[in-house]
Order: C-alpha cells, then sequence, then structure tokens
C-alpha cells in the first residue's frame, strides 16, 4: 500500500473514532444524572471485578479471600468443637443409663424376634410400581 492509502486508512479510523465518540456524548446528554451515576457506578465495579480477576490469575491471595479461609476455618473448628462436645454429652449419659439399675418391672423384648417379624411383612412400594 503506498503512503496515501495508509494515511487515509488512519484518518478513517480517526474520523469514525470522533463519529463514536459524538454518538456517546449525544446518548450521554439524554440520560438523567441518576442514570449517569448508576453507569459510573456498573462501570467501577465491572473494573475492580476486572483487576481482581487479574491479580488472582497472577498468583496474589486477595486480603477478603485470606478473611474468607480465616472464617471458613474457624467455623469448622467451631463445628468440630460442638459435635465433640454433643457425642461427650451423649456418651455421658449413656455411661449413667447404664449404671442405673434395670427395675421398671417390664419383661425384656426381643428385638431381633420383632425385627424379623416386620422385615417380612411384604409392603407394596406405590413408587416402585
Amino acid at each position: 500500500p503506498s503512503l496515501l492509502r495508509i494515511q487515509a486508512r488512519y484518518r478513517g479510523c480517526l474520523a469514525r473514532r470522533r463519529c463514536w465518540k459524538l454518538r456517546l456524548e449525544a446518548s450521554a446528554g439524554r440520560m438523567s444524572k441518576s442514570q449517569v451515576s448508576a453507569l459510573i457506578r456498573l462501570q467501577s465495579i465491572l473494573r475492580g471485578a476486572l483487576c481482581r480477576q487479574r491479580l488472582t490469575q497472577a498468583g496474589f491471595v486477595l486480603p477478603g479471600e485470606r478473611r474468607s479461609a480465616q472464617r471458613q476455618q474457624a467455623a469448622t473448628k467451631l463445628q468440630a468443637s460442638v459435635r465433640g462436645f454433643l457425642v461427650r454429652q451423649r456418651l455421658r449419659r449413656a455411661k449413667r443409663l447404664a449404671k442405673l439399675p434395670d427395675d421398671d418391672g417390664l419383661d425384656e423384648v426381643d428385638l431381633e424376634g420383632l425385627l424379623g417379624e416386620i422385615n417380612s411383612l411384604q409392603y407394596n412400594d406405590p413408587i416402585a410400581e
């Protein structure tokens, strides 16, 4: 391409860019102040998200992620503590019940015989049909 064609293409790019800016300004001029501020807020949220994404891809640990990981670890420890407490409570209760004398006056129930009778019953499962 000759120098004139290169210049013409460059001038065409500049003209298209100017036209795009003029259209953008005209459409922004028709917007209310609240719409413009909402658009600016949306742009800032998007730019922040893209920047955080690039930093994460580059290997940086963001402060929010660090706090989130610490909260997750704290929640896990708390859950383990509560579960341990509940298990120890049940164990104490079972030991206490095991030490109590069995003089309630009731006969022992043969659970295996009872469960065997229940398991031998045929049930019609409406979902399986």
